[in-house]
């Protein structure tokens, strides 16, 4: 027993009253036993064609009683349909609403087509569309149609006969090879000059395709298969949302199912994809992995450019089947006769009619045809953006540049309270809360401790000052301070740091401190000892070697003998000429502590370059000319130092 045949649309087993290959659960039509698909009987076409209706109110046509009601279909049927006065039957084509076959008429021996409608739906709906059809072709008195000569109903359902076009389909001829591309321009341009007719009686065709255009004996067109024309009034038969004509040549208003946008300009559209076709080789719209895929290209992506398959082809020609093939309607040509006479003005060499868009143009269709995607884009760039601002603007570091750009004084730390920004140039002190308990915080550590508060200050001329305080001398634990000079306890400022690029085995860094010493270890005096000083030591060792002092200690009265120290404000004036040192306190009042010169300055820096060359090689550890725009901020040595009212200012 012979297994049963499968439906290759839907997979599904045909039953046995499917003689004519028809599957009831999707349509598909199937091959029968044995027989290779002729004319427009291809698999691909057939899988891409969707089931649409079309309307019934056209031009009256004589359409025998004997089928004006609803025709019954037999379950079983012959290979070839029985009509009188017709003999030789052979199939020429399949389709999504019926079988064509070729026939010759009796006793006239003429050869005709013959059309046969197959079951599809419900009955009611497959007569409607039966009259539709052959009213369609009755109406247009254009020799570009098909004409039709009778209409009847037979055994396999209803039919119509027709002129034979014995010159095959244009699928046909460019299967063959034998359509070059004038020849292919040639033919579209007549098709829709034909379709132009059937626009002007009302007659949307709504499945313009190769396989629909045939050719007569002559090497005249003729469009044919108007069972999915619509009147442009009416759409009684077609409800919206209802997918119509074929996928590979659909215009986006059809794949969107968009019933109201479907008019003459769709066949505009259908007619550059069929163009698109016969010049490329390939169609318009491929067929994706599934047919919502395919359509939801065809939405995305409903102007491709034929010279992307074709580079040879001219670019006049490809501009021309883009302007037909529009995503918006409104700038496809404004009518298939339009369409024509631009194609016939470049088989003559002419310039088209149609003004190619300038870039302006061009944006503006893109942002029109993705406005919905552009203003998401739009909306979340620009929450993005100020997101991106809000957490610049809202960074201190950020603020303190501004500010400073600006020339405006900038309080790094206020009368309580930890910096705004700060960043450990060397060394790895604490950073805490005082011990005084009045919510100053402080630094400290073992070794020297650089905090740095400003990285820039973006300018030469600039006041720093800061109240400070040494809480203890020996890092914070209370032990009194070792009487040797090498072990002081120093608390400060420092500005103009340099940490250039150092070999693996040493790091160097370079930076004119101005230092307070409060407990020295006779007990007797305060000294601000203005220095530059330059450290260089192996990565595994810390020793600390002062290299270079500038000036002489100043010495103040000593008011207190044990910890902690006074609140004392250091104030340091950079410009172009001089270095100015000031200290003030509720006890001493406002003091001259130092002036250097900014050329001493830079003469005893230049000695330290000197003095690096000596010991590690010219050049090894590189010192910059000293320039007062690098950091500054807060140091102190085996101390514990409080800190409160930072403020950087520029001068003018």
């Amino acid at each position: 027993m012979s297994s049963p045949r499968t439906c290759q649309g839907c997979l599904k087993p045909l039953p046995e009253h499917a003689s004519d290959g028809t599957c009831p659960s999707c349509g598909h039509v199937n091959p029968l036993a044995g027989e290779t698909p002729r004319g427009s009987d291809t698999p691909d076409e057939r899988a891409e064609q969707f089931e649409v209706g079309s309307d019934p109110d056209l031009t009256p046509l004589h359409i025998p009683e004997t089928i004006k009601n609803e025709p019954k279909f037999p379950k079983s049927l012959p290979l070839f349909p029985e009509i009188p006065n017709y003999s030789d039957f052979e199939v020429i084509g399949r389709g999504g609403m019926g079988t064509v076959y070729r026939a010759i008429q009796r006793p006239t021996d003429r050869t005709v087509a013959i059309k046969v409608v197959r079951p599809f739906g419900n009955e009611e709906t497959t007569l409607e569309r039966f009259k539709n059809e052959v009213r369609a072709h009755a109406r247009i008195q254009h020799t570009g149609i098909v004409p039709i000569y009778e209409v009847g109903e037979c055994g396999h359902g209803l039919y119509f006969t027709m002129e034979y076009q014995k010159g095959g389909t244009l699928s046909q001829l460019m299967k063959a090879g034998k359509l070059d591309v004038r020849k292919a321009v040639q033919c579209i341009a007549d098709t829709a000059r034909a379709v132009h007719a059937a626009h002007q009686n009302g007659i949307i065709h709504r499945d313009l395709k190769p396989s629909n255009i045939l050719l007569g004996e002559d090497g005249r067109i003729k469009v044919s298969d108007f069972g999915l024309a619509k009147h442009e009034t009416n759409t009684l038969l077609t409800n919206s949302g209802t997918i119509v004509g074929t996928l590979a040549y659909m215009s986006p208003e059809q794949a969107r199912g968009d019933i109201p946008a479907i008019n003459k300009l769709t066949d505009v559209y259908n007619l550059g994809a069929t163009l698109f076709h016969l010049v490329t080789g390939q169609v318009a719209h491929p067929q994706e992995t599934t047919q919502l895929d395919t359509l939801n290209k065809i939405i995305e992506n409903p102007t491709p450019d034929p010279l992307s398959i074709n580079p040879s082809l001219c670019p006049n020609l490809a501009f021309i089947i883009q302007s037909s093939m529009a995503a918006v309607p409104a700038e496809r040509y404004e009518s298939a006769e339009q369409f024509a006479n631009d194609l016939t003005r470049w088989l003559a060499g002419e310039p088209s009619d149609k003004i190619p868009p300038t870039r302006v143009q061009k944006l503006k269709r893109f942002v029109k045809r993705r406005s919905k995607v552009l203003t998401a884009l739009l909306f979340l760039a620009a929450i993005l953006s100020i997101g991106a601002i809000a957490i610049r603007e809202s960074n201190p570091q950020r603020r303190i540049e501004r500010a400073l750009a600006r020339g405006e004084k900038v309080t790094l730390v206020g009368p309580t309270g930890k910096p705004l920004v700060h960043e450990w140039l060397m060394g790895e002190g604490f950073l805490k809360p005082s011990e005084l308990s009045d919510g100053t915080w402080c630094i400290g550590g073992a070794g020297r401790n650089f905090l740095g508060l400003v990285q820039d200050p973006l300018c030469d001329r600039y006041r720093f000052s800061a109240e400070i305080r040494q809480i203890s001398s020996n890092t914070g634990q209370g032990n009194p301070p070792n009487a040797s000079m090498n072990n002081f306890r120093r608390i400060g400022i420092f500005f103009g740091m340099q940490i250039p690029d150092s070999p693996p085995a040493m790091r160097q860094s370079t930076a004119a401190t101005i230092e307070l010493i409060e407990f020295p270890p006779n007990k007797q005096n305060v000294k601000f000892i203005p220095l530059v000083r330059s450290e260089a030591f192996p990565p595994d060792r810390t020793p600390l070697t002062p290299t270079l002092g500038l000036c002489t200690p100043v010495t103040l009265p000593r008011k207190a003998e044990f910890a902690p120290g006074p609140w004392r404000k250091l104030i340091l004036e950079v410009d172009r000429d001089a270095v100015r040192v000031h200290q003030e306190s509720d006890a001493d009042g406002r003091i001259e502590v130092m002036t250097l010169t900014m050329d001493l300055f830079q003469k005893r820096w230049m000695q330290q370059r000197e003095i690096n060359n000596e010991i590690f090689g010219a050049d090894t550890i590189h010192l910059d000319r000293w320039s007062a725009r690098h950091p500054l901020g807060l140091v102190c040595l085996n101390s514990t130092m409080a800190f409160r009212n930072v403020v950087m200012e520029p001068l003018p």
